[in-house]
């Protein structure tokens, strides 16, 4: 049970996951893609639901909703837990979760992390300059 707490709670960190294979942040900028300002943040996640599948083999998903609360689900092949956050948008313009979950097996996530969009396609990464830095996909749905 500690590995799994320990493969989900490094897996979350959030709306951490699986990477899109190939992409580094210099490739997703030379494919044309472009940083989210804090108003097309806003705009985009509220009232939108984020999902996906983590490294883990996790899945997730979770609404937005406008006053800055965020609730969804957690699945993995074991079992399944609510999960319910906040989010907001801080001063760098990094979108920034605060998550909690109905299980004592995954603790407490917290992240922040820069957001892109290529074509229909969303990501997100922890550096908006470092063309070497991971990025990572997301479903996002009205």
């Amino acid at each position: 049970m500690k590995f799994l707490i320990l493969l989900l709670s490094s897996a979350f960190a959030l709306h951490c996951g699986i990477a899109s294979a190939q992409n580094s942040l210099g490739e997703i900028l030379d494919q044309g893609a472009k940083k989210l300002s804090p108003e097309e943040l806003k705009a985009l996640f509220s009232g939108a639901t984020v999902s996906g599948t983590l490294a883990s083999g996790a899945r997730f998903s979770t609404k937005y909703a406008p006053d800055g609360t965020h609730a969804g689900i957690l699945e993995t092949a074991n079992f399944q837990t609510g999960m319910q956050g906040t989010w907001k948008i801080d001063g760098s313009g990094k979108l920034c979760t605060d998550t909690r979950f109905n299980s004592p097996y995954v603790p407490p996530a917290s992240n922040c992390n820069f957001w892109f969009k290529a074509a229909d396609r969303y990501f997100f990464s922890a550096s908006d300059s470092d063309r070497g830095s991971r990025v990572e996909q997301r479903n996002l749905a009205r």
